[in-house]
């Protein structure tokens, strides 16, 4: 399976962490994404998946905006906040039978990409910028363990679609 890891964009401080909203910068990284992503090809999903997060809902709606259709209905899901632990997805992820991508935040992002990696949460490290995505490749097939079964194919960062870069 492919799954695609994307941190939301830059949103403000000053709300309560589920309520925060993107700020103008966010949302302009989030539609240059979505547009980068729309002429690389670099995107084929059958399900996105945003936590219930403000800031990661809007990144999600922003990108699939930009990117000018052919993507799937965004799915709000549960387990994908910033506090939660990655390990609890890998029910949900063993029946994902089509590309995913998943907007969430770090650390959790950080920690379900280290531990689809290697298996572990302290032998390697990940920095996903803001507005940063990554896509893994996970080998396991059905109802076999996930952890350390991905591989890296690549990553993006605003430095690739930015401008003033």
């Amino acid at each position: 399976m492919i799954l695609y890891l994307l941190r939301h964009a830059e949103a403000v401080d000053l709300a309560p962490d589920p309520q925060r909203q993107l700020t103008h910068k966010g949302r302009e990284d989030s539609l240059a994404l979505g547009q980068y992503l729309q002429c690389q090809h670099l995107l084929d999903v059958g399900a996105i998946w945003h936590s219930p997060y403000v800031r990661a809902r809007e990144t999600a709606e922003l990108l699939v905006h930009a990117h000018g259709g052919g993507l799937p209905k965004l799915q709000a899901i549960d387990g994908i906040t910033p506090e939660d632990d990655p390990r609890a997805l890998e029910a949900k992820l063993q029946m994902v039978t089509s590309p995913t991508l998943i907007v969430s935040h770090n650390p959790f992002l950080s920690l379900l990409a280290a531990w689809l990696l290697t298996g572990s949460f302290s032998a390697f490290s990940v920095r996903f910028k803001k507005a940063g995505l990554m896509c893994l490749e996970v080998h396991a097939g059905p109802g076999q363990p996930l952890r350390g079964s991905a591989s890296f194919r690549w990553m993006i960062t605003p430095a690739h679609y930015r401008s003033d870069f």
